[in-house]
Parts: C-alpha cells; structure tokens; sequence
C-alpha cells in the first residue's frame, strides 16, 4: 500500500511538473508571438514612414515599392489595407511593368509586338554596334504572360533577320543559312520559300501584309506575300538601308538609307528612286524609322543639320510643303 501511494504521488508530481512546463513553453511562445509582431509593426511603420517620405519627394515609383513592402509584411488587416491603397493610388500616376525578359546583350534594338499582344519579339544589337559599325545581334521570341521564349525550329537558329505580319497569323525570318521564308505563327510550318540572300538582315511588312521588304547589307527587295513572287527587282542603295515605309494604298515606298537620304519609290515601277531628300541620319540608332507617310501624299522627315532637327513635310514628288524646326543643338 505504501508502495502504491508513494507511485501515486510520483505521478502527481510528473504531471504537475508537465503542466508547469507547458505554461513555460506557452509563455515563450507568447513572446515570440509578441516580440514577432512588435518587430513587423515597427518594420511595417518603417516602410510606410519611408514611403511617405517618397511620395512627399514625388519619387512615387520608390513610393509604390515601400508601400508594398510593407502591406507584405504587415501584421494586421488594417495595416495590410492601408498600404494596400497606398500602393494602388500611387500605382495609378505610373507604368508598371507586367514582364520582363531576361537578355544577354547590353543594348535591345528593337522590340515589336505580335498582333494578339500576347508575344513580344525583341532583337538585341551586336557587341561591336556602334555609330561607325551596324552590327545586330540575336532575336528572340516572348511569350509575354509568362516571359518563357517560344520554341522556334533548331534548322532556322539562330535567325538572322524577323518580322510578323500585321494580322499575326504569318512570321518572315532569315534562317541561319540565309534562307528567307514565310511561315505559319505560331505552328512555324512554312508557307512559302522566298529564296537565299546571305546579305539579308532586316524584314518588314506593308500595312496591309501585301509587300515583305527584305533589306540587304545595300539593297531593299520587295516581295509580294499574295503573288508569292517578287514585286520589285534589286533597289541597290549606296550604303545600309535603315528603314521602310509605305504610303496608304501602298503605290509609294519611302526608304532611309545611311548616305542621310529619304528615297521615294513607285512600288509598281520601282527601278529608280523618284525623288531623293535628306533625313536625320544616325547609325547608332539606324533601326528607327526617319521618314513616314501620312495618307497617300504626304511623306515626314526628320531632317538633321548643324543648328538642329527639323520635321519636314513632302509631297509624294520630294517638293518641300512646310518646315517645322524642332530640337536645338
């Protein structure tokens, strides 16, 4: 009997000891809890007084930053809130960037998106492309919701030249070997060979879809995407053809070339340029288009002199209409 009662108070005291060392360990847990959430309401506080401060600043970018941050981090519902719309007032006076796409070149050259806006084609510029030397370097396909590059055939890596139809349903590329095509987008399967043209490192599309150009190291080729045939023979230029432009019907071309000069072509007849103007030439930035037309007859140029650039209107002839001057130095 001793010997059980003594049993019996053992086991009173290992529970009462357990239920001491519960307590213990709920009372360090509550001040974890306590000391956790005293350090992210001061973190929170922190956050918010910094984008407070921003704002003040007009930095609302950095503002936006703090704000987020510190609904992310913030204890309480009401704090989570505020910031919340802190974040989304000030969101709302800027762009917000919905991807972003990893490159391995410095500078992008170009970027232009396919019809759907649910793909993005960028192409990087050379490593030695500078205002002496036009060097382009790799392109890329986006899926723009995901940022995942969209798979393209290995036969046609890596592609010297692309371009998507204005509908979307149809890419131009030079291949590797030189090999332009037109092909289905986004299934890749080709619709028709255009030919081989190692010099070719520029595709571009009429409004319409009706003329691909294809831009050689010097020479611009037309090529009509109905007829499957070559609209144009070879337009030799006497350096780097930058860009291409068409009026609205598509019976005139304008073409900027690296000599500094606008040439205008009748797409029908085009051997010999029409009329030649100048236009504000830039090799490092020959990517860009520096004549356009508006409508049937009327073609812009931005022409560059000594005291600054001017936007100049033509008729479809090359005779000069108005002169605006624009930017100083």
């Amino acid at each position: 009997r001793n010997l059980a009662e003594q049993q019996r108070n053992l086991a009173e005291q290992q529970r009462a000891r357990a239920e001491e060392q519960k307590e213990h360990a709920e009372q360090a847990t509550e001040k974890a809890v306590a000391a956790e959430r005293d350090r992210t309401e001061a973190l929170t506080d922190v956050y918010t007084t910094l984008g407070m401060a921003a704002a003040k600043g007009k930095e609302k970018a950095e503002a936006v930053l703090w704000f987020a941050n510190a609904a992310k981090v913030a204890p309480d519902a009401e704090r989570q809130a505020f910031n919340r719309i802190r974040a989304r007032s000030y969101s709302n006076d800027m762009l917000v960037p919905i991807a972003a796409f990893q490159h391995d070149a410095t500078w992008v050259g170009s970027a232009d998106f396919h019809a759907s806006n649910q793909f993005i084609m960028t192409r990087q510029l050379g490593e030695n492309h500078s205002r002496e030397s036009f060097e382009l370097g790799p392109i890329a396909i986006y899926e723009i919701h995901s940022s995942e590059i969209v798979p393209l055939p290995d036969a046609w890596l890596p592609l010297k030249a692309a371009a998507w139809s204005p509908d979307g349903e149809r890419i131009a590329v030079v291949t590797t070997s030189g090999q332009c095509l037109e092909a289905d987008f986004p299934s890749m399967t080709v619709l028709s060979l255009i030919g081989e043209d190692q010099t070719a490192q520029l595709l571009r599309y009429s409004p319409s879809g009706k003329y691909l150009s294809i831009h050689g190291t010097n020479s611009l080729r037309l090529w009509n995407t109905d007829e499957r045939g070559f609209a144009t023979a070879d337009l030799p230029h006497p350096d780097i053809v930058g860009g291409v432009d068409f009026n609205g019907d598509e019976s005139l071309m304008v073409t900027t070339c690296w000599d500094g000069k606008a040439r205008i072509f009748d797409v029908l007849l085009a051997s010999d340029a029409k009329a030649t103007v100048a236009h504000r030439h830039s090799r490092s930035s020959s990517l860009c288009q520096r004549a356009i037309f508006v409508g049937n007859d009327r073609l812009c140029v931005l022409e560059r002199k000594s005291l600054g650039t001017n936007l100049v209107i033509y008729d479809a002839h090359g005779k000069e209409l108005k002169r605006f001057p624009m930017i100083k130095g």
